[in-house]
C-alpha cells in the first residue's frame, strides 16, 4: 500500500496489520499526537474515540493485510486518516435500536468537526478533523545539542 497524499503538518503515522488489536494502536497514536501538541483533553478524547471507530471499520470491512493511520495538523484542526486496501467507501447506516453494530460512523459524525472518505490509488481513506486550540506552533525542534555543546571545551 503506497503512502497517501497528505495535507498539513504530519504529527504521527503508523502502518498496522489489519487485526482487531490494531484499533488500540491507532487510538494510542492519536492520543500521543494530541498529548504532544497539548490540544486539550476534550479534543484528545474525541480524537481517540473517532480514530478507534475508523480503525475498527478498516479491520472489519477493509481490504488487504494492513492499514495506515496518519495524524496531521491542517490549519487549526487535528486531522486523522485511516487507509486500507478496499475500494468500497463506507456507508453510514441507520441501525435499529436492537442492532448491536452499525453506529460507528454516526458516532464519528456527531463528535468531530468534519469527516468523510475518498478513494485512493490503493483503496480508500476515511478521515475526520476536530477544531483544536494549538498552544504550540509547529516549527524547528529546539533543545540541547550534545555534540555542539562539547565543542570548545
Amino acid at each position: 500500500m503506497s503512502d497517501p497524499r497528505l495535507v498539513g503538518v504530519l504529527l504521527g503515522h503508523i502502518r498496522l496489520p489489519r487485526v482487531e488489536a490494531s484499533a488500540k494502536a491507532a487510538r494510542d497514536l492519536v492520543a500521543m499526537s494530541a498529548r504532544a501538541w497539548d490540544v486539550g483533553d476534550d479534543v484528545a478524547y474525541r480524537a481517540r474515540l473517532a480514530a478507534s471507530e475508523l480503525a475498527t471499520n478498516a479491520v472489519r470491512h477493509g481490504g488487504g493485510t494492513e492499514m495506515l493511520v496518519f495524524s496531521t495538523r491542517v490549519g487549526t484542526r487535528l486531522r486523522v486518516e485511516v487507509h486500507d486496501a478496499s475500494p468500497a467507501l463506507p456507508v453510514r447506516r441507520d441501525p435499529a435500536v436492537t442492532d448491536v453494530s452499525g453506529r460507528g460512523l454516526l458516532i464519528v459524525d456527531d463528535i468531530v468537526t468534519a469527516c468523510g472518505c475518498y478513494p485512493t490509488a490503493t483503496g480508500k481513506a476515511a478521515w475526520f478533523e476536530i477544531e483544536a486550540a494549538w498552544p504550540r506552533e509547529p516549527g524547528p525542534v529546539t533543545g540541547p545539542r550534545p555534540c555542539a555543546s562539547l565543542r570548545g571545551r
